[in-house]
């Protein structure tokens, strides 16, 4: 009888360990369901805002004051990314933000590549291709950014990309194929240069061997005379 009363006891404290621990984890379910998300809406004003005057000084010439502008609006993303990225599918704001971002992302490569700051131009634009893959702009721009600063390898590959896009694309923009073209032309040229100045070296290289190794044998001739 006492093995089977405690063998009951030994029960009832199961069980009321498991309805102690399904109460708990419905509790924490609750109090995470009813914790409030994130409200973007002030970021949100911000970039917009800061995105308007950046393109209204753009219209008025002003590159240097809208790109500070933009600037700004990136900053502002920056700070909240963290927490943005981390609600990136249980936020409706975020998509929003994001397209935002990359409005801004693009206006200030543009502002940096007006000015022929093309280093800081490709910056921008790569962050925005990371976001935006198929960002024909942006591509291109990188196409030219490169081109600009004699790197023809990496012109030439986004030139590739650009045109890959631009096959399904009915705005195509005008001359873009003559100029990647030229720019494959270019690289080429380099490329050919390269290999002609290695030959040279070599040729230059094996001509001083047989020199040093005519004037080793002459002087050796002469000692032994």
């Amino acid at each position: 009888k006492l093995f089977i009363y405690l063998k009951m006891q030994k029960s009832k404290s199961r069980e009321n360990i498991s309805t102690s621990a399904e109460a708990s984890s419905d509790k924490n379910s609750t109090s995470s369901k009813t914790l409030p998300s994130p409200d973007f809406s002030g970021l949100m004003t911000d970039l917009n805002t800061l995105n308007s005057e950046g393109n209204s000084l753009m219209k008025q010439s002003k590159l240097e004051e809208a790109k500070t502008k933009f600037i700004q609006g990136h900053k502002k993303f920056e700070l909240a990314a963290d927490k943005i990225y981390s609600l990136y599918t249980n936020n409706e704001q975020v998509d929003q933000i994001l397209a935002l971002y990359k409005i801004l992302l693009s206006k200030i490569a543009e502002c940096f590549y007006e000015q022929k700051k093309y280093k800081e131009a490709i910056e921008f634009d790569l962050k925005l291709i990371c976001l935006e893959p198929k960002n024909s702009e942006a591509i291109y721009r990188l196409f030219n950014s490169y081109s600009k600063i004699e790197k023809s390898q990496q012109a030439v590959y986004y030139g590739d990309i650009f045109l890959e896009l631009e096959a399904n694309n009915k705005n195509k923009i005008e001359n873009s194929e003559k100029e990647i073209e030229k720019e494959k032309i270019k690289l080429l040229h380099i490329q050919n240069s390269r290999k002609n100045w290695i030959k040279i070296i070599l040729f230059n290289f094996i001509f001083m061997i047989v020199i040093l190794s005519i004037m080793r044998l002459f002087f050796y001739r002469n000692k032994n005379n």
